[in-house]
């Protein structure tokens, strides 16, 4: 790993941590989204902009799941343990688990071929997670608690 997001990396370390993630450039495999920066980010959470209708395959499912599979720092909604990995946090207000999660999203793995994720259980927001269906994502937080709440449009 070397180049401009190596030495970002290098320079300022784990001050490049966050809690929400919004990838560049709809999640595009490169530049912004190299996996050196994936690993210094460490996000509990993803928010990506979504377009399956003019055949660019963004987001890119393999910067999701690589925050998913190989960052390991994606936390799930539905986890209510404070003490597991995956616990997200407590929440600014009491939200159901529908409220909470967005369960299903779509990503590409190419500008022509493109998969619908049914069973998503990890923090990953899509600004469009079907065709049919519009919905919003409102991030809340009091500056310790936080949380996502998903609104249909």
């Amino acid at each position: 790993m070397s180049g401009a997001q190596k030495q970002l990396v290098d320079y300022y370390g784990d001050a490049l941590q966050s809690t929400v993630f919004i990838p560049s450039h709809h999640t595009a495999s490169r530049l912004a989204n190299k996996r050196v920066l994936r690993d210094a980010i460490k996000p509990k959470a993803l928010l990506t902009s979504n377009n399956p209708w003019y055949r660019y395959g963004h987001p890119r499912c393999l910067v999701l799941h690589a925050f998913r599979d190989y960052v390991q720092t994606l936390c799930k909604p539905g986890v209510t343990d404070p003490n597991d990995i995956f616990y997200c946090g407590e929440p600014v207000d009491s939200l159901s688990l529908e409220e909470k999660l967005q369960t299903s999203y779509t990503c590409g793995h190419s500008s022509s071929d493109l998969e619908e994720i049914e069973n998503n259980e990890y923090a990953i927001y899509s600004s469009t997670p079907k065709q049919s269906e519009a919905k919003l994502i409102e991030f809340k937080t009091d500056g310790v608690k936080w949380n996502f709440k998903i609104k249909s449009a």
